[in-house]
């Protein structure tokens, strides 16, 4: 069976590897058909035998039902192909694998294309507890007559899709468009009484999740396939727009389709023309995402060179441009047009720009890959993490401009990249949720942290002291009256600059002394104890496991690094071994970082590269220090507007 990526909804029965069924099921791996053979010398019809897994009861029976075909209900198709229904109200349906390269069952078809197009998935019976060997089919219940049943695998092949999102370029078949379409869109309408038909079978589908694929070309580092189409027609892409067609069943996992006769295909007219553009359809057939044509597979560069492409006949309307397509004649189309050129002035020609989008493993950037810009034009690019993970860094033509949910080129004048990484851990929580915001102003972004001496050092790799630490949480503080416990500590002399620090936080409960006596204002402080401190201004909720190899179950601030963990305040040291370092001394730059998480508070890299004169920046921070980004933003006042939980700085203040 062939598929494309995708798909509004899939079978339900697919499982992992622990076999079980998700309540949800698969959104985009197909509902499997079963060629049924019978025994050799036999005539039985598969659809009177009953299949039988497993003995008394934990015996679980199934039937098949022959694939409904052009030739009608239940009748002989070429293949014998049938699908396996449950005979027991509320049993589940059959399970199934889709098991890939690795040898790792999935439970989607989403995948990376490299050189190929395509990627494929080994199609099994679920065998469970059972043997398959094992599994019987008798012509009755109890079996007068049981057959031993033998059983191999099929395939899947999987064709991709450009799009980030598949179901965005899908359409589905209705009456012709009433409105006129937005650019970069379709439409797509059939005559009444078309029928479908799964693949290159004469099996039947519903009609109900029929839909066009108008999907971009797909470019890559190993062929530029939309340059390789134009070049055929010499065409530019200033006068063009390229696409791939098909027909989906994304009801069944954006399985390809045939339609029985030809459909009408609308495409909207692109940016800057309309119904008086003088346009030519050129149609490249024969030119498919994966191999199984034998020599048109529609990714190698030689393929589309061996393509003559055919013109197709279009009709220009009030709402688009619209066609018809043969049954199972889909592949590329490429539309062209004339510019209108005006007698005076004479208007330059645009020039374009490309911007290169790339995400690493744990989310994704919205477009992707090569994206063209007209000259001094914009484009803003949706940047997603998948959960459990977070966004680590944005590239923009080599500067880290820290994480951001997206990020907009304006003025383009000149290619440009952008890349993501992504980290594993929760992404901060909302300090409304946390309960941070009913302690600290989270609303106002004021500096909370300052450097040393004359303010030109900062000491990112100093330890923070307790006294700091104290200092840095009473700044943050709404309400610095204080608690109703008077608490006080022989080695916290008055007048000292943590004293008042040190006294309010104390009688809140907030920290502890190292004795009933002692305070030691000038140890540095241990990342347990930071953390501690840290979750007690929030709501208290601990849940999740303990990811941490050196934080053991009975330690004091087991609880307290678990919360953390689960406010996405903390990640611990990024390797294999998974450690906090609970007894290691916190670093003013760790502290930071860690604060920032709490009180919702993201630099905007973007701003500050382009404002380093105005900011308060210090000798011993570099911009490649993996706190920069952080430092400044606890120590720069300023004005922000929400961008999700990102910020859009819009100045300094005092």
């Amino acid at each position: 069976m062939t598929v494309y990526e995708g798909g509004k909804d899939g079978y339900e029965g697919v499982v992992g590897s622990d076999g079980q069924i998700t309540e949800e099921g698969s959104g985009s791996l197909p509902h499997p058909l079963f060629e049924i053979t019978a025994p050799k010398g036999s005539n039985i019809d598969p659809e009177v035998l009953v299949f039988t897994s497993g003995e008394g009861t934990n015996a679980k029976t199934w039937s098949v039902e022959k694939a409904d075909t052009t030739s009608g209900a239940g009748t002989d198709g070429e293949d014998s192909l049938y699908y396996f229904e449950p005979t027991a109200e509320g049993q589940d349906p059959v399970r199934v694998t889709y098991t890939g390269a690795d040898g790792q069952p999935v439970l989607s078809d989403a995948f990376v294309p490299t050189a190929d197009l395509y990627t494929t998935y080994k199609i099994d019976l679920y065998p469970g507890e059972n043997n398959l060997s094992e599994v019987t089919a008798s012509d009755d219940v109890p079996s007068s007559t049981a057959y031993p049943i033998s059983v191999n695998s099929g395939t899947l092949t999987v064709r991709a899709v450009d799009a980030g999102s598949p179901n965005e370029v899908t359409y589905p078949v209705k009456d012709a468009p009433a409105a006129k379409l937005e650019p970069g869109t379709a439409a797509v309408s059939a005559p009444a009484g078309t029928t479908y038909t799964l693949n290159n079978t004469d099996v039947t589908v519903p009609d109900d999740g029929i839909a066009l694929l108008f999907d971009g070309i797909i470019d890559d580092d190993t062929a530029e396939r939309t340059d390789a189409l134009l070049k055929k027609i010499n065409a530019t892409s200033e006068t063009s727009e390229a696409k791939y067609l098909d027909l989906v069943d994304t009801m069944n996992g954006n399985a390809w389709v045939k339609a029985s006769g030809a459909v009408t295909v609308y495409w909207a007219y692109p940016e800057g023309t309309d119904k008086n553009t003088d346009f030519t359809l050129y149609h490249f057939p024969g030119l498919h995402r994966d191999d199984s044509t034998g020599g048109s597979s529609g990714f190698d560069i030689e393929d589309l060179n061996s393509v003559k492409p055919e013109t197709v006949g279009i009709t220009k309307g009030d709402n688009g441009i619209s066609f018809n397509v043969a049954s199972g004649g889909f592949s590329p189309f490429v539309l062209t047009w004339e510019k209108d050129e005006p007698d005076t002035p004479v208007i330059p020609p645009t020039t374009y720009h490309t911007i290169t989008a790339s995400a690493g493993e744990g989310g994704s950037i919205s477009p992707s890959g090569r994206v063209t810009v007209a000259n001094h034009g914009s484009r803003s690019f949706s940047i997603t993490a998948d959960e459990g993970w977070t966004v680590q860094n944005v590239i923009v033509d080599g500067v880290n401009v820290g994480p951001r949910g997206s990020y907009t080129f304006s003025d383009v004048t000149e290619d440009h990249t952008i890349s993501v990484t992504f980290t594993e851990g929760n992404a901060p929580a909302d300090p409304d949720e946390s309960g941070v915001s009913e302690w600290f102003d989270t609303d106002d972004h004021y500096a909370y942290l300052h450097g040393y001496g004359d303010g030109t050092l900062f000491g990112p790799e100093n330890p923070m002291t307790r006294a700091e630490a104290a200092q840095m949480f009473y700044n943050l503080l709404r309400d610095k009256s204080g608690g109703d416990r008077p608490v006080t500590f022989e080695d916290v002399p008055e007048g000292a600059f943590y004293a008042e620090p040190v006294r309010v936080l104390a009688s809140l409960g907030m920290i502890n002394g190292t004795s009933p006596t002692t305070y030691e204002p000038d140890r540095p402080i241990t990342r347990a104890e930071f953390v501690a401190i840290a979750m007690r201004f929030s709501n208290g909720e601990v849940t999740g496991e303990n990811i941490f190899s050196d934080v053991p179950e009975d330690a004091w601030y087991r609880d307290y690094v678990v919360g953390a963990v689960g406010y996405g305040w903390i990640l611990g040291f990024q390797g294999e071994d998974a450690t906090f370092g609970p007894e290691q001394q916190i670093t003013r730059s760790q502290a930071t970082t860690v604060a920032n998480r709490m009180l919702g508070r993201v630099a905007d890299g973007a701003w500050i590269e382009g404002h380093m004169g105005e900011l308060k920046l210090f000798e011993d921070v570099p911009r490649g220090h993996f706190a920069f980004r952080d430092i400044v933003e606890a120590t720069n006042a300023h004005e922000y507007e929400r961008d999700g939980r990102y910020e859009e700085w819009t100045g300094l203040t005092e």
